[in-house]
């Protein structure tokens, strides 16, 4: 006798029990996967369904249910503030909402604070992403970059949409945090996210707002594929020189020229976007910061890519305990170097020293040097740290040409490298601590009324209320409507009813239904050897 792997006793619940711990080892599990698993260990087939609703269940054991975390989020940054002085947590609620119903948050550390102060370059990237959660929502984040060009997360906020409104509160609030509310010292860089243009300018209308120039082109190549466009299109970017990039530009014009007055050319769609958007010939030098993509804040968005599907409490706290972790990890590591110029700096400049090899060296006196480069020639001023490439000023680190003034000189090459990349500087980034943060049996009580959780999100392929009655689906109204005889026409494509519409019991000259035509049925091979048969039956007797 065959073994009956089906129990009725095994509900949602038992199960949720049984796989708590391979749902927590493995949150991603697949449900056929995780169904296999429930049969090869509890002995129990049991329906797609019902594996969902225990991973679901197993899932908010783990996790927490999603409403109540809202409920502690008051709770929750209280006791964050209480643990690390000098943090940033703010929470909005929906206006008019009686109980207060949760609309947004603002979430920046005091030591994530003070070490972008520090030591870390004045270039904020700023980016959103999709919260996964049952609520939905979007996370958006403005991160750093320290001084050996790592990732350094500034502060975070969880809103319900990205819009304008949005990112000015959030904006808003960082400025304010970090003190740079009305002055431009600041440089910005995003995917030109809705609204964040505007909200840039209306904050801070003097400062620089860099475009990731990776997301540029993906508009760019739409309209124009050619591989010389593109080319020419990167070189125009990356170049520091002004007049190397207006020679790109008119490349680009003669590579596309003006044939129809309204048809948009390559050069006049890129005119359109200022160059101080785009091109490192037109970036301040100030940030000392030469990138042209937003790998910041995409890079912070795939590091924090497991937490996005948990509730909003546990996602915050994954965070912080990682940033916390992060922060430790890093200034020890750099304890342990033993050069003054951070790693990933030297290797760029050592490759910048192998360049100078092909570099001819003409001294003019003082601290000026004239440099033969291949066709060109550049003017390099040690005193001022500049050369007329325009890379030595943008980076603050010494250009190929400035390596062969400084190795003709016998020169150190850290004297004219910027302090923002030394050892010791680096290491005032990471000197503060995230501190720890007990558990809700230990949470600091906040005396202010509770925030609900918003709606729950419904999914695109959901049947609304009005296809769903209380003993089923309920008919579709418009069915209930006599059809037109459009409609008639296109629910019968296809139709190969009767010949004779009067078997159906109907008039063909009054039906409603329409006839269609009916097409003749393929033969089958059986009937195409008789027929064959038949024709040489005949050809023999004739």
């Amino acid at each position: 006798m065959c073994k009956d792997y089906d129990n009725r006793l095994a509900n949602a619940s038992y199960i949720a029990k049984r796989i708590e711990k391979a749902i927590r080892d493995h949150p991603t599990i697949p449900v056929q996967q995780l169904k296999n698993r429930i049969l090869s260990k509890c002995n129990v087939d049991v329906s797609r369904f019902k594996v969902m609703r225990a991973k679901r269940e197993a899932l908010e054991r783990i996790r927490g249910d999603d409403a109540k975390q809202y409920e502690l989020l008051w709770d929750y940054c209280e006791t964050v503030r209480s643990c690390n002085p000098g943090s940033k947590l703010l929470l909005r609620k929906v206006e008019n909402s009686d109980p207060p119903v949760f609309d947004r948050m603002y979430f920046s550390l005091w030591a994530l604070k003070k070490g972008f102060l520090e030591g870390c370059r004045p270039i904020i990237g700023l980016d959103g992403c999709f919260l996964k959660t049952v609520y939905g929502g979007q996370l958006l984040v403005a991160v750093g970059r320290d001084g050996n060009d790592n990732m350094f997360p500034i502060a975070m906020a969880v809103v319900q949409v990205e819009n304008r409104d949005s990112w000015g509160w959030f904006v808003g609030e960082l400025l304010d945090d970090i003190g740079g509310l009305g002055t431009s010292k600041w440089s910005f860089i995003s995917d030109r996210q809705k609204g964040l243009v505007e909200a840039l300018k209306d904050l801070v209308p003097d400062s620089e707002h860099r475009f990731c120039v990776r997301h540029m082109y993906e508009n760019f190549k739409m309209k124009w594929k050619s591989v010389e466009l593109k080319e020419y299109f990167w070189k125009a970017a990356s170049t520091a020189n002004k007049r190397e990039f207006e020679n790109f530009m008119k490349k680009i014009e003669e590579l596309d020229p003006k044939i129809k007055p309204d048809v948009e050319t390559a050069s006049e769609w890129l005119k359109k976007i200022s160059p101080e958007h785009w091109a490192r010939s037109h970036f301040p030098v100030h940030s000392k910061c030469d990138i042209l993509v937003n790998n910041l804040c995409e890079s912070f968005n795939n590091y924090i890519l497991e937490a996005r599907d948990k509730p909003i409490i546990s996602m915050i706290e994954w965070i912080r305990t990682r940033l916390m972790s992060r922060l430790q990890v890093k200034r020890e590591g750099m304890e342990k170097y033993g050069g003054s110029i951070c790693p990933t700096i030297l290797k760029k400049i050592n490759k910048q020293q192998k360049a100078a090899r092909n570099c001819f060296i003409r001294w003019c006196g003082g601290e000026e040097y004239e440099i033969d480069h291949f066709l060109n020639k550049y003017v390099v001023d040690l005193e001022k740290k500049t050369c007329s490439c325009g890379m030595f000023q943008l980076t603050g680190y010494p250009c190929c040409h400035a390596c062969a003034a400084i190795g003709s000189k016998r020169a150190r090459l850290e004297d004219y490298v910027d302090d923002f990349y030394t050892k010791a500087v680096y290491l005032k980034v990471y000197t503060e601590m995230i501190h720890a943060v007990p558990g809700a049996n230990e949470a600091v009580h906040a005396e202010i009324p509770q925030v609900a959780a918003r709606k729950r999100r419904q999914p695109a392929a959901s049947r609304s209320a009005t296809q769903v009655a209380a003993g089923g689906r309920i008919p579709n109204p418009e069915a209930a409507q006599p059809p037109t005889e459009s409609s008639a026409t296109q629910q019968q494509i296809g139709y190969q009813g009767p010949r004779n519409a009067s078997l159906l019991g109907k008039n063909p000259a009054t039906s409603s239904i329409p006839t269609t035509r009916r097409y003749n049925k393929r033969p089958s091979i059986s009937e195409v050897l008789d027929k064959m048969k038949e024709r040489q039956k005949r050809r023999q007797q004739d």
